[in-house]
């Protein structure tokens, strides 16, 4: 089977929901997915049944089904926390071989991000596959994060784009690169990167997810550096993070140091 997960939080509006289905929607040429879950912590904000309205309103085709996680208010509030609710589903429901899609409600896919999946059904069920992450600035609006994942290939540096970080921390880098340009400056609309290890957007067999370890704690709580072996990037497609603030019940802070002020502009 093929599984998206789909996953709302708090400080993850209705109009967050909207922009990531709008960009499964307009996938081109995807492959097909048995069912969708929505994981969502956040019901008396956005409800169950406002998410289903999108779901059926961009008529997805290449998703058969949409099934809905019975979350538990019990679960402790943490991106650990939900990988672990998660992974413990999954384990229930699904075969070791399954694959699952983790995307985060945040998150717009390139539209031939869903098409790229094929070529990884080769890789005998070992493998996490990482695309590029592009973080729009807080003054990038919906239409234009719904040209951006129209481009054919990411792109981690022009213009308008500063690439910050690769996976090895090399100073192959926009610091290094192009000195006179800051990811701060008005010009600046998304910060690149290329980094697997960090939890963005994830796509991986159900035997490999329940392989990451997991921690409760109150920011992150989620390591697969031990899982390196398996990771794998994109070819030409990427992922959009759609900007939004942290400031929840469970924290009271914006996002810490430059970077925070960087996505803030």
């Amino acid at each position: 089977m093929n599984i998206i997960v789909f996953i709302t939080h708090a400080t993850l509006t209705l109009q967050h929901a909207k922009m990531t289905f709008m960009s499964l929607a307009n996938s081109k040429d995807p492959i097909e997915f048995d069912e969708i879950l929505i994981y969502n912590t956040h019901q008396k904000d956005l409800p169950n049944q406002e998410i289903l309205k999108l779901y059926n309103y961009f008529n997805i085709e290449f998703i058969k089904k949409i099934v809905f996680f019975d979350y538990d208010e019990n679960t402790h509030k943490s991106l650990g926390g939900d990988l672990q609710a998660i992974k413990e589903y999954c384990n229930n429901h699904y075969q070791p071989n399954d694959n699952l899609l983790l995307l985060k409600s945040d998150c717009l896919l390139s539209i031939n991000f869903i098409n790229e999946l094929s070529k990884l059904k080769n890789l005998n069920n070992e493998f996490i596959f990482v695309a590029p992450l592009i973080n729009a600035k807080q003054s990038v609006t919906d239409q234009e994060l719904e040209e951006y994942i129209k481009l054919p290939f990411a792109i981690l540096s022009s213009d308008n784009t500063f690439f910050m970080e690769d996976e090895i921390l090399s100073s192959d880098n926009d610091f290094r690169n192009r000195p006179g340009v800051k990811p701060g400056d008005d010009i600046i609309k998304y910060i690149s990167c290329t980094v697997k290890g960090d939890w963005s957007c994830h796509y991986l067999p159900n035997k490999i997810f329940n392989q990451v370890l997991l921690s409760i704690k109150d920011w992150g709580g989620c390591s697969f550096e031990h899982l390196k072996q398996y990771w794998i990037g994109s070819y030409k497609s990427f992922v959009v993070h759609k900007y939004h603030s942290i400031v929840s019940e469970n924290r009271k802070e914006e996002r810490p140091g430059e970077w925070g002020k960087w996505l803030e502009k």
